[in-house]
């Protein structure tokens, strides 16, 4: 079988799918404020080349992509965070029909690496009903897509670190977090591999 070497998706180099100039491994602050997460970091802009990873992943889709890329994340969050500041870490959920579609949920993979890198449990915590895609909406339209239909499945323990692939305009974070709060969290960070820019028009269109 011939052997072909391996070029990162995020910038056509040679060596790994994902790169360590695509996916850094550390963390950059989110500024928004969000209702319920006390603080969001971020890995790197969704406009640059790790926002093209994740499109590949996500609409590929690529299973063993989403891989790579947890294990980036997993990396720049056991570098940033203390493990015992989290009690737990819980992924934002994805639909029935997107889990189906793509054969699985993206926020799922990073969040178990993740966990295993921090040692700690990764809780299956959170629900989400059928809604509209978020793709083009802003955030008081993202909000009402999303009124009433993440809730919480189980309780979870006082700290919590909430992950997910992209944060656009904070309200997928916030129904989650508000979620959890009810299911026993104290206090919610979150984690994301990219932090999209709202005025971008990528952005928008392919979230």
């Amino acid at each position: 079988m011939a052997w072909w070497p391996h070029t990162c998706v995020g910038c056509d180099v040679l060596g790994h799918r994902v790169c360590l100039d695509c996916a850094p491994d550390e963390l950059h602050d989110v500024t928004t404020q969000v209702d319920g997460v006390a603080h969001t970091w971020h890995m790197a802009k969704y406009a640059g080349p790790l926002g093209t990873v994740i499109r590949q992943v996500k609409y590929r889709p690529d299973r063993h992509l989403g891989k790579r890329l947890a294990a980036r994340m997993a990396t720049a969050c056991r570098g940033h965070l203390s493990p015992s500041d989290i009690d737990a870490v819980v992924a934002v959920p994805s639909t029935p029909w997107t889990r189906f579609r793509r054969g699985f949920e993206l926020a799922t993979l990073l969040a178990d690496d993740v966990a295993r890198a921090l040692g700690r449990p990764n809780i299956r915590a959170l629900s989400v009903r059928g809604a509209r895609h978020q793709a083009g909406l802003n955030r008081v339209q993202r909000r009402l897509n999303l009124a009433g239909r993440v809730t919480g499945r189980r309780q979870v323990p006082p700290h919590v670190l909430l992950v997910d692939d992209v944060f656009t305009t904070g309200a997928t974070a916030e129904a989650c977090a508000l979620a959890l709060l009810q299911e026993g969290a104290s206090r919610v960070w979150m984690v994301t591999a990219c932090h999209a820019d709202t005025n971008s028009q990528t952005a928008l269109q392919i979230w």
